[in-house]
């Protein structure tokens, strides 16, 4: 669910343009990266976006060039809004989701890390074990 609007602009450079902005309000099933179980979501995330149709005439660009914000480039006179709000769904998605109340109980750091007990068994201590011995 969302709100979108889209307006007739310029850009930078004087040239026709379409802004959108948007406001997109989703539930998403992610999966814990603790306990590895599905979960519910909710994302909350506002763009705005410059898109300019394609000239023809585009000019090579140079580091001057970045220091604005630049207009997205439409190859074609069509404007795909589910595809572009599903390209800002994805980016604003948790890419280390973790469940409500979900601790990783795998892993030690500082004070505890040198009383930790490492086991002899374990590949990663068999492969300490080889580096000694080189």
């Amino acid at each position: 669910m969302g709100e979108i609007h889209i307006a007739r602009a310029r850009d930078a450079e004087g040239e026709p343009a379409l802004r959108v902005k948007a406001e997109i309000h989703a539930e998403v099933t992610q999966v814990c990266v603790v306990t590895l179980r599905p979960f519910q979501a909710k994302v909350e995330e506002a763009f705005t976006i410059l898109l300019r149709f394609a000239s023809g005439k585009e000019k090579d660009l140079s580091e001057d060039d970045f220091g604005y914000d630049m207009a997205e480039l439409l190859e074609t006179s069509k404007l795909d809004i589910g595809e572009l709000v599903a390209q800002y769904l994805a980016l604003a998605l948790d890419p280390y989701p973790r469940a409500p109340g979900a601790e990783w109980q795998g892993a030690v750091d500082g004070a505890e890390a040198a009383s930790a007990v490492v086991p002899t068994d374990s590949p990663f201590a068999k492969l300490g074990q080889l580096k000694n011995k080189m």
